[in-house]
């Protein structure tokens, strides 16, 4: 018996796809290389606007913050201090109860003075005997130069000098000799007639004003400086070289 070929059944799957054509090397962009188009109505900024503007403003804060800061703990220290040495300043005046030292003249030697001379006066010069007096047990005195040293009548300023620096120990009595000197002084007529009467009773009223810088110490602690002004009332017997003290009264003050 013949052998019979039976026809294969027709499949009813798709054709497979061809394969992909392979593109071109020139059309092919670049690994790791993009092209992008923006718009030019478009900026993009990183990280935006406002983001500065709160840099700037936090900054701005920051700062004052610190200036106040500085400015609080400096007016802390400067009180802290303050407190410190009047502490310190009151236990001295408990413990040691300190005195104003004594200042007062001892003698006044008047020059060029001779008011029954019709011509002009010229000028005038004093010399002055001072005794400084320090009435405290443990606290003494560093006179320093920049005051001075006055005689007046009736308002008018005879002569001057200045302060001489000195120290004086606790419980010193230092005697100083200075000379004051005068510009031309010639009394007005109500002036020169109250002088000449007064020169007739033997009691001539004078003015003397002392005003001396003045610094503390106890050991070798020294406060800052203080001014000491000192205020006298004084009656001579008469303007010339042998004049005498016959009547003072002064008054100290202690200026911080």
């Amino acid at each position: 018996m013949a052998d019979r070929i039976h026809p294969e059944p027709l499949s009813n799957d798709p054709p497979p796809p061809p394969p992909p054509s392979k593109p071109d090397e020139k059309s092919r962009p670049r690994s790791g290389t993009y092209v992008i188009k923006i718009p030019k109505d478009q900026i993009y900024r990183v990280p935006p606007p406002e983001n500065a503007t709160l840099y700037e403003s936090y900054t701005r804060r920051a700062t004052s913050h610190r200036r106040g800061s500085f400015l609080l703990n400096f007016i802390l220290v400067i009180l802290f201090l303050l407190s410190v040495l009047t502490a310190i300043g009151g236990l001295l005046y408990l413990f040691l109860h300190p005195k104003l030292p004594s200042l007062s003249p001892d003698r006044l030697s008047f020059i060029n003075l001779n008011l029954s001379s019709p011509l002009p006066l010229g000028s005038p010069g004093i010399d002055a005997i001072l005794r400084a007096t320090n009435p405290n047990d443990k606290i003494g005195f560093r006179y320093l130069p920049g005051g001075s040293i006055s005689v007046s009548y009736s308002g008018v300023q005879l002569a001057i000098s200045p302060w001489p620096k000195f120290k004086q120990n606790p419980g010193n009595i230092t005697v100083l000799e200075t000379e004051l000197a005068g510009e031309g002084f010639r009394p007005t007529d109500a002036m020169e007639k109250a002088l000449e009467a007064e020169l007739r009773r033997g009691e001539v009223p004078l003015g003397m004003a002392m005003t001396a810088p003045v610094k503390f110490f106890v050991a070798s602690l020294t406060t800052w400086t203080f001014t000491v002004r000192v205020w006298c009332d004084v009656i001579v017997d008469r303007l010339t070289e042998d004049a005498r003290i016959i009547g003072q009264e002064c008054n100290a003050a202690l200026d911080f």
